[in-house]
């Protein structure tokens, strides 16, 4: 079988243009604009032929993770101002950021993010905090009021540990617990937790 008469000439223009303007160029990456599709690589060498290529497993699981956090927030979506969750979904983006993320540390649970969500709506947070988490997977809620702080670790049982350090009358104060949810607000009492809570 002549295999060069089953090949149809193909012009030049209708090749893929590549970054260095030269169509002999061996590969030419298009990432696709939403984090969940593939990338389409084409071969100079076969035009015909278009390859997927996944991205890498690591930020799938990364954005899986985001996706089962919002809808985790759709069950408390009715405590809260449509602006808030909005604010608070973007910073869960921002803390999910695939070109950020130490992928050696365990993504933080759903379970945690859960009682993060209990912890804001029993103790009337109207201030949103900054999100972090820590290498095990709980998430961390900080707030920061001029010189003072407060930071709380939330667990997958609707337990918080917190630490806080505050100026009163002048003098610096540090304290830290552990608290169900719904008993955070009275623990810090002491403490004005509304210079961070608002």
């Amino acid at each position: 079988m002549n295999i060069g008469a089953l090949l149809t000439p193909i012009s030049s223009a209708a090749l893929p243009k590549f970054k260095s303007g030269d169509t002999s160029a061996s590969t030419y990456t298009v990432p696709l604009t939403r984090p969940s599709e593939q990338s389409i690589k084409w071969l100079s060498d076969c035009p015909d032929r278009v390859l997927t290529v996944a991205r890498p497993i690591e930020d799938e699981a990364l954005f899986d993770r985001l996706v089962a956090l919002k809808v985790a927030m759709a069950d408390f979506a009715a405590h809260m101002e449509a602006g808030w969750r909005a604010d608070h979904f973007k910073r869960l983006e921002g803390l999910l950021d695939p070109d950020e993320w130490v992928f050696r540390d365990k993504m933080p649970s759903v379970a945690s993010f859960k009682t993060l969500m209990r912890m804001i709506i029993h103790n009337r947070v109207i201030r949103q905090p900054s999100l972090g988490a820590t290498s095990d997977g709980k998430f961390i809620a900080s707030w920061r009021s001029g010189d003072d702080r407060l930071v709380i670790e939330n667990f997958a049982s609707d337990e918080v540990r917190w630490v806080l350090s505050r100026h009163v009358n002048g003098k610096r104060v540090s304290a830290a617990g552990t608290s169900p949810v719904d008993f955070l607000r009275t623990a810090l009492l002491p403490y004005e937790p509304e210079a961070w809570f608002g």
